[in-house]
């Protein structure tokens, strides 16, 4: 959004527009996620993953000319999506998009443990490092995929969707065993 307003400052109209219309697509997504479980019974979090898939598989076809912020569309839309569906993990505000609120949330968690010793903050530590760690795991892969195969590296993407999705099914299965 700071993007936004600079491009309009320094009169780069074109670009403006771009951001604005990520904006919009930013907010539709996180309109979606609050509908869909109002008006239906379907759970957004499997919403999300195909919602993941398609987004990589258009990711992997965007032709190298296209504007940048154009061509981070579908990453807006899955991204907000995501960030909605997946907001509350184990009793926990989890942002599956950004790294800098887990490192915090990690680093409070380990120091009230440290002072208090409550375990609840040690276990909010151990959930948000273990978040990290996955996060950037994520990071290397993504780096070495697109280095190797370009822009179709986005689709070893899809790797970890489908295992989150079996992962989410297989947590179910559990919990209906109880």
């Amino acid at each position: 959004m700071i993007s936004m307003i600079v491009s309009f400052l320094g009169k780069d109209i074109k670009t403006a527009i771009f951001r604005i219309i990520a904006l919009i697509i930013y907010i539709i997504a996180f309109a979606i996620t609050v509908i869909i479980p109002k008006k239906s019974k379907i759970d957004v979090r499997y919403v999300s993953l195909i919602i993941d898939v398609i987004g990589i598989v258009i990711l992997a076809f965007i032709p190298k000319n296209v504007d940048a912020v154009v061509a981070l569309f579908p990453i807006f839309f899955i991204a907000a999506f995501q960030y909605n569906a997946f907001a509350k993990i184990k009793d926990y505000n989890c942002a599956t998009i950004f790294s800098t609120n887990n490192l915090r949330q990690m680093v409070i968690g380990f120091t009230e443990y440290a002072i208090d010793k409550n375990e609840k903050e040690l276990d909010r530590g151990k959930f948000f490092g273990a978040t990290l760690i996955w996060y950037h795991i994520g990071v290397v892969i993504a780096y070495y995929a697109t280095k190797w195969w370009h822009i179709k590296g986005v689709l070893v993407s899809i790797i970890p969707v489908l295992l989150a999705g079996i992962i989410m099914l297989k947590v179910e299965s559990f919990k209906s065993r109880l």
